[in-house]
Formats: structure tokens, C-alpha cells, sequence
């Protein structure tokens, strides 16, 4: 019968079933990559969502801290002048009483117990103030406070524990994770808690509305599909020619979609590379109204914190300019030194990296200047991006005493200068090492906050600054090569 048939019926009869395949296969395609691309955000948001908590925990937690510190001087100023014991007493006490009254957010509190563990205070469950909680367990078996203890034991930075606590005002246990940290003056560990019902919640409504998505879809897809064949079946000549057509449409609009890709990974990095400064700036404010109500501020600490919150403030302004000069065809080049672009850089990660606790060995020769002529703020952002990639290995890889070493070397026969960045976080996989400047490679999450991305980074140095950009692995971990032509 089809052998019979007309050309046209042929033709309409193959361009039907293949209509038919390629709608199948590309609706299954379809729902295969809604579903892969929801997992992918679902579990990207999770990790970002709970390292974001975590970060906000940990500079809460420095605010207590502080707090404790500033009572603790106190006792030792009172030791030293030979008062009686009990004056460290009552100060712990005020102490306690002040950590007690601390809140942030909706329902955010402080607690305190010791190495025991005993409770010292508890602002929500004051029945436990004075008992021993080693043997406290929550509904999955853990022993949090016993697991507190270990961790502050572990390392002095502290670190974060999993389990079930009730809610203010509730007493069904949730599920909670808290940031514990040891002030070692006093031997007491000080925590504070976030619950995550809040993530869960946001999931479940990341599901739900892919679902939505996937149903929407499926429509489409059956209505155009239909809508096609149907005027297929009338003007085959035509819909030949227009789908040609269409086809050529969508890779212009392909190749367009790619270019606002790429602005809007840009837009991203910057939204990252905000994301740790604005976090300090907020833990610096909120400390120094904290430290000014219990009045405790005193007029160094606020000239010191004021200075902190303007040079990061410059510092994201200046991450504006960068990313903006850095797509401007004519960029202003300024004689300067490449030490001073150094010492920018420096000055903007240092605090970051003392609140961390790791160190950055600086030995860069700033007595002996070597000038060049670059775009300002460039080389200083690639640095800093450099540095906070070896920050976050480091803290990943929980290295204890970590460190990022700072050189500067003259080949006068080369005639060019190398800045190197090391650190002592084992290395870079072998497998990795030659994909870490590739576009959009990481093998991390936005929440870490990685800046402007090697890949920016390697474009910046080869494209404004004319050099060269390269990591390669030493005995201690991964050092990077920033090579400037003089």
C-alpha cells in the first residue's frame, strides 16, 4: 500500500513519524534534564544554604565571644591587683547574665556549658542550668554535648554539631545544627543553633514546583506537536521551509543566549565576591551595637571597627570598577607598583584570615618597589581571589596551622616579576590541576564565595596585564605563578 502511495504521501507519512520520534525523544529529553537540573539546584541550594548558616552562626558566635573576652580582661585586670577570687566569680556571672539576653534574628540565642559538659546557662531551658549533660541524648541517639566537647577539643575554631532540639516554646524535637566554639580563659564552650526546617520546607516547594514545570511542559509539548502536524498535513512544502528557518532563529538565539550566559556568570561572581564582606560588615555592626549597649565600646574599638566597615565598603565598590573596566575596550593604564597592588590585596584578606585562624606569611620585599604599568585594581583583585581559594581549601580540609605565603621575585633576564601564592592544604588533584582556569569549572559551591574565578582571574592577567597565570603543586599544597612583564 505504501508502495503505491504518492510522493507527497510519502513524504508527509515520513516527516509525520519522524515528528512523532523526535517529539517523543525530545520530550523524554526534556523531562530528563527539568529533573537532572532540579536535583542540581535542589542539592546546590542545600549546601549553600547550609554553609551559609554556617558562616552566619560563626559570626554571631564571634559576638558572644567578644562579649566573654571583654568580661574576662576584666578578671584579669582584678587578679593582677590581688583582688579576692570571688571578683572572677561575679564576673562570670555577668557574663552569663549578659550572653543570656543576646538574641539575633527571629529566635536566635546563646548557651553556655563547660568541658564537663555541664550546663552553665541555658536562656531557654534554664532546668538545665547546673546539671551534667554527658549523658544527654536526643531522639537519634547522639550525645550532643558530649560530641560539643569533643569537637572543641579537637580544634580551637571549633565546629559544628548535628542533632534534635525542641523550639522555643515547643516541645517536639526539630532538626538543628549548631556552631560550638571553646573560650579557653574560662574552659566554656559557647554555642548558638539554627534549625533547618526552614531548608526542608524551601525543597519541598523546589519539588513541587518542578513538577508544576514538568506538567507544563508536557502540554507544550503535546499541543505544539499537534499544532504542527496538523499544518504539516496542508502545507508540507512550507513547513519544510519554515522549520529551516526556525532551526537557523534558534541558533542565533543560542548563540545570543550564550553571551548573556556569560554576563550573567559575571553578575554572579560579583554577587559572590560581595557575599563574605557584606557578611563581616554586618557582624562588625551588629558587634559594635552589641559591645555599645552593654557598654563595654570603648572609642578605639570603634574608630577600629568604622575603619574595617569603610575599607571593605571601598572594596566592593572597587569590585564594580574592576569587573567594569575589565569590559571596557579602552582601559586607563596608571605607573604604579606592583608591592602597593600587593599590600591592597593584603590589607582587605588579612582580617579574614586572622578570624579563621590562619596565617599569611608575607615575604614580599616592599623596600625595594618594582613599577610597572597595569589598569589599578586588577592585580590586586586576581590576588585576593587567589588567596580566598587557598582560604577555602584549607578550611575544607579542616588544616590545622594553615598558612598562604606571599612572594615577589625579579627576573631581570626575563625581564618580569612573579607573584607566587602558596599554601600548605596538600595540593591540587592531579586529575583537577589542568581544568582549574576552564570556564565555569569548580569543584565547589557558590557559598564558599570564590570571587572572580581562576578563569577570571587567568583572563585578566593574560588580557589587561599581559602576563601569565599557572598553578602547579609543591611539597606543602598548591601554588599559584602570576607572571608580569615589566
Amino acid at each position: 500500500m505504501f508502495r503505491n502511495a504518492t510522493i507527497k504521501t510519502k513524504l508527509f507519512t515520513i516527516i509525520l513519524g519522524a515528528m512523532i520520534l523526535i517529539t517523543t525523544l525530545l520530550l523524554m529529553q526534556a523531562i530528563r534534564t527539568i529533573n537532572t537540573i532540579s536535583d542540581e539546584k535542589i542539592k546546590e541550594y542545600k549546601e549553600e544554604a547550609y554553609k551559609t548558616k554556617e558562616e552566619e552562626l560563626s559570626n554571631y558566635l564571634s559576638i558572644a565571644l567578644s562579649t566573654i573576652d571583654a568580661f574576662y580582661q576584666r578578671s584579669l585586670q582584678e587578679e593582677s591587683k590581688g583582688t579576692e577570687g570571688n571578683a572572677t566569680v561575679k564576673l562570670q556571672k555577668e557574663a552569663l547574665l549578659a550572653v543570656s539576653k543576646m538574641r539575633y534574628g527571629k529566635d536566635g540565642y546563646f548557651w553556655i556549658n563547660d568541658m564537663q559538659p555541664k550546663m552553665m546557662m541555658h536562656p531557654m531551658q534554664p532546668s538545665l542550668d547546673g546539671k551534667d549533660l554527658s549523658g544527654y541524648i536526643d531522639p537519634n541517639g547522639v550525645y550532643l554535648f558530649n560530641e560539643m566537647v569533643r569537637i572543641c577539643k579537637q580544634s580551637d575554631s571549633g565546629g559544628l554539631v548535628k542533632y534534635a532540639w525542641a523550639k522555643p516554646n515547643q516541645t517536639k524535637p526539630q532538626p538543628k545544627f549548631s556552631y560550638v566554639k571553646r573560650f579557653k580563659g574560662w574552659d566554656w564552650i559557647i554555642g548558638t543553633g539554627a534549625y533547618v526546617d526552614d531548608i526542608v520546607k524551601k525543597i519541598d516547594t523546589m519539588k513541587q514546583e518542578t513538577q508544576k514545570e514538568l506538567h507544563l511542559t508536557i502540554r507544550s509539548f503535546v499541543i505544539k506537536s499537534l499544532l504542527v502536524m496538523i499544518v504539516i498535513i496542508f502545507f508540507i512544502n512550507t513547513i519544510v521551509k519554515k522549520e529551516v528557518e526556525k532551526n537557523l532563529e534558534q541558533e542565533r538565539s543560542m548563540a545570543e543566549s550564550a553571551k548573556l550566559a556569560q554576563m550573567g556568570e559575571m553578575m554572579g561572581n560579583i554577587a559572590h565576591q560581595w557575599r563574605q564582606p557584606l557578611s563581616i560588615i554586618s557582624t562588625i555592626s551588629t558587634g559594635t551595637i552589641a559591645q555599645h549597649k552593654m557598654g563595654i565600646l570603648n572609642d578605639e574599638s570603634l574608630i577600629d571597627n568604622m575603619n574595617k566597615i569603610n575599607d571593605f565598603s571601598q572594596y566592593l565598590s572597587e569590585t564594580i570598577n574592576i569587573f567594569r573596566n575589565f569590559l571596557k575596550e579602552k582601559k586607563v593604564l596608571k605607573q604604579q607598583t606592583i608591592q602597593e597592588n600587593i599590600r591592597s590585596a593584603v590589607s582587605i584578606v588579612e582580617a579574614v584570615l586572622k578570624d579563621v585562624n590562619i596565617q599569611l606569611i608575607d615575604e614580599v620585599d616592599y623596600d625595594n618597589p618594582i613599577t610597572v604599568t597595569i589598569v589599578s585594581g586588577e592585580l590586586p583583585q586576581v590576588i585576593i581571589n587567589i588567596i580566598n581559594n587557598a582560604k577555602d581549601i584549607i578550611l575544607e580540609r579542616n588544616i590545622e596551622n594553615g598558612w598562604i605565603k606571599l612572594s615577589l621575585h625579579l627576573q631581570k633576564k626575563k625581564q618580569q616579576a612573579i607573584i607566587t601564592v602558596e599554601d600548605n592544604a596538600g595540593g591540587i588533584p592531579e586529575e583537577v590541576l589542568p581544568r582549574i582556569f576552564d570556564p565555569y569549572f569548580t569543584t565547589k559551591h557558590q557559598s564558599v564565595g570564590t570571587g572572580l574565578g581562576l578563569h577570571m582571574s587567568k583572563r585578566i592577567v593574560q588580557e589587561s596585564l599581559k602576563g601569565n597565570l599557572y598553578a602547579k603543586n609543591s611539597e606543602h599544597g598548591g601554588i599559584f605563578f602570576i607572571e608580569i612583564p615589566l
